[in-house]
This record gives structure tokens, sequence and C-alpha cells, in this order.
């Protein structure tokens, strides 16, 4: 990989959004969205499967609300580790006020599972109803900053692993 890359993640509109202009759209190989904020995509898991992201990228996820009923939001492995200088970031909404980047799930499935990575930042992410708000398996150096997690099972679960920091973050609710 040669350069880094900024991504962008909306739902299906642009009331209170910070980063994106237009609404974001599925995955369609012959217009490959994601990589620009007047295209952005609807999920991380797209932007995931059909993007190389990993060290030195951040990923901008609008304001909205998504479900993560149908499996992770996020499953970020090997492929997606950053590096000590350069760290893979997911950035949600700063917009609070409008609610943020929320990520609602069933209490089946994690948020986000991070497994056998390292040098993974999340900031600004607002998760419910997920077995684990965060999943860390295997991660080091991880940092989860600004995050709200709430009405989960557990909101941040970690086996193995190490440094990992959770900053200005609440977590409650939590069963």
């Amino acid at each position: 990989k040669t350069h880094t890359f900024d991504y962008y993640i909306n739902d299906s509109s642009t009331n209170g959004d910070v980063y994106c202009t237009q609404p974001g759209q599925d995955w369609d190989q012959y217009f490959p969205a994601g990589t620009n904020p007047a295209a952005p995509l609807k999920t991380l898991t797209n932007l995931l499967a059909h993007y190389p992201v990993g060290a030195g990228d951040r990923v901008f996820i609008d304001t909205g609300l998504y479900s993560f009923t149908n499996g992770v939001i996020g499953l970020l492995d090997d492929r997606n580790a950053g590096t000590n200088n350069a760290p893979l970031k997911i950035i949600g909404s700063t917009n609070f006020a409008a609610g943020g980047s929320l990520f609602v799930g069933n209490m089946r499935t994690n948020g986000f599972d991070i497994r056998n990575t390292r040098n993974i930042e999340l900031h600004d992410l607002r998760i419910t109803q997920a077995r684990n708000g965060v999943a860390l398996l295997n991660a080091v150096d991880i940092l989860l900053r600004g995050l709200e997690v709430y009405d989960s099972t557990n909101g941040v679960w970690a086996s193995s692993g190490g440094d990992i920091e959770l900053r200005n973050s609440r977590l409650w609710r939590n069963r």
C-alpha cells in the first residue's frame, strides 16, 4: 500500500451530517462508492469487503442510525492492521445533538469485532443492544475514545492482547 485514504459511510439521510453531502449507497462494482463524501457507502461491512482498509486510513461514519442485526458492524483483523505511526482510525459523527453515529443491534451479535490485529482507533461511536459493544481478541495497541456503549451484554470485552486504552467514554446499563 503506497497511500493512505479517507473513506465515507452514511445512512440513508443527510440530516445532521458533518462529513457526507449525499446519502449512503449500496456497493456497485460499476460505480464504486465510499471514497468521496459525495458518494459514501451505506455500511462499514461493505467498505471492508471491497477496499484494502488499513494503516493510516480514516473511515468517517456520519450522523445516523445504523442497524447491525444481520452481523457485526465491522470485523477488523490482521488485514486492517495499522502501525504505531499510522493507526487505522474509524471516526463517528461529532454532531451529538443530532444523535451522532448510533449502531443498534439485536443482542446476539458483537458491534465491532477486533481480532488478531493492532493499532486500531475507534472514535465517537454509539453502540447499543450488542452482545459485546466492542469485542477484542488478541488485539494490541487499541484506542477507544468517545464511545458510548449501553444496553448491551458487555460494553467492552477483551481477551489476550494488550495496550488497550478506553478514554472519554461511557459504558452503562450493560449486563
